[in-house]
């Protein structure tokens, strides 16, 4: 069967008469909205049963159950899911209003489909509430993750490394940050080297990041070591090349009979969920403004405003921007920030503005775009003499 969606407000009558879907039989879970947080997919599902149909009631309250742990694990940070009642995360039915399946096939007694399971996000907030957890509804935009493996004294982000490899297998594992994992095309290699991120080159990994439409990197550095095989993993959240929260180490060691392969994956999983907490965390701590900046902002025009009121804005440096005085070619702006002063004036000036910090209060503006040079004139000719007169012929 191609795919069906099923809402819990429909009548009895109408979940019998299934509503077809266009997803296609066996092809991918169409990637999710960063900010459709409470619509989880990509759950696949295999069940058994006395029949088809209980098989696949079977599977779709399986398909819950790791919808509900995956959705808890987005709201939350690690620490605080165990906080939610096993009974709740047990049978989490209450809080699923609908599915949909992108595939399934039913057999005899066994029921396969990827589903996605829809929760109502005023009864899951009501959960929160109660249990008094903080919690984070807003998914994070797209990363460019940018995954350095390091072994045996060499570093490599492109070639022979396995690192990579693995996180290009994990592009349907439903981590909390949206991740583009690079092709390593030749554009790729030529925008960042192996070295070039190691020493955190803001220039170059915005570059990277620009190539596949975004802002936002996550830098995931795996050292190997070469004795036991433990590995360690840097972790560093990036907008536009700078640094937004201080980087995460992790250790993990190798289990007993554990591959390399193996390993290398289940770091991959720890770290993605690391960098998540991370993340939220980040959140958190810019909703606490270490201090409020004045700044005067020029520009030239209502749309060049627009922009760089939005620029501002979603900077993750700053906790707010407040407007206190407008006029047709200024503004006069307060922005709540967290961190130093030097790190907002770096951060400005990655979102591409000119600063000025000599006086108080900070001036910034767009660069004024360059003129082309005036089309130079060619130079005049000198004048030509004429010819002498030509002597007649005289026979």
């Amino acid at each position: 069967m191609q795919g069906w969606s099923w809402n819990r407000t429909l009548p009895a009558l109408a979940v019998a008469g299934l509503v077809w879907t266009a997803g296609l039989p066996g092809g991918p879970a169409v990637a999710q909205a960063p900010g459709d947080i409470y619509s989880v997919g990509g759950i696949a599902v295999d069940e058994t049963g006395a029949d088809g149909s209980a098989a696949r009631t079977a599977a779709l309250r399986a398909g819950e159950r790791v919808a509900f742990d995956r959705l808890l694990r987005w709201l939350l940070l690690d620490r605080d899911v165990a906080q939610i009642p096993g009974d709740v995360r047990a049978d989490p039915s209450r809080f699923v209003t609908g599915y949909s399946v992108q595939s399934e096939r039913i057999a005899a007694n066994r029921y396969r489909a990827t589903i996605e399971v829809q929760f109502d996000p005023n009864r899951v907030r009501g959960l929160m509430n109660e249990l008094e957890l903080p919690f984070e509804e807003r998914r994070p935009p797209t990363h460019l993750l940018i995954p350095l493996f390091g072994r045996d004294g060499r570093l490599d982000l492109w070639d022979h490394n396995p690192w990579l490899d693995v996180w290009a297998r994990r592009r349907d594992a439903g981590d909390f940050i949206p991740l583009l994992v690079p092709h390593g095309e030749i554009g790729d290699v030529s925008a960042l080297s192996a070295a070039d991120a190691a020493a955190g080159q803001a220039d170059r990994i915005a570059g990277l990041a620009r190539r596949y439409g975004v802002t936002r990197a996550l830098l995931v550095r795996a050292d190997q070591a070469a004795d036991d095989g433990h590995v360690l993993v840097s972790v560093r959240l990036v907008d536009r090349g700078q640094p937004i929260a201080e980087p995460l180490q992790l250790r993990l060691n190798r289990a007993v009979d554990e591959t390399d392969a193996e390993l290398l994956q289940r770091a991959a999983s720890t770290t993605a969920r690391a960098a998540a907490d991370l993340w939220i965390q980040s959140v958190r701590d810019r909703r606490q403004a270490d201090g409020v900046l004045a700044v005067r902002a020029d520009f030239g025009s209502h749309a060049e405003w627009r922009r760089l009121l939005g620029e501002l804005r979603r900077s993750s440096r700053l906790a707010d921007v407040t407007v206190r005085r407008l006029t047709t070619r200024q503004a006069d702006l307060a922005l709540a920030y967290s961190g130093t002063p030097e790190a907002v004036r770096a951060a400005l000036a990655a979102i591409g503005l000119d600063v000025e910090t000599v006086d108080a209060p900070w001036r910034v503006r767009f660069p004024a775009a360059r003129e082309p040079p005036p089309p130079t004139e060619p130079a005049p000719e000198a004048p030509v003499e004429a010819p002498p007169p030509v002597a007649p012929i005289v026979d």
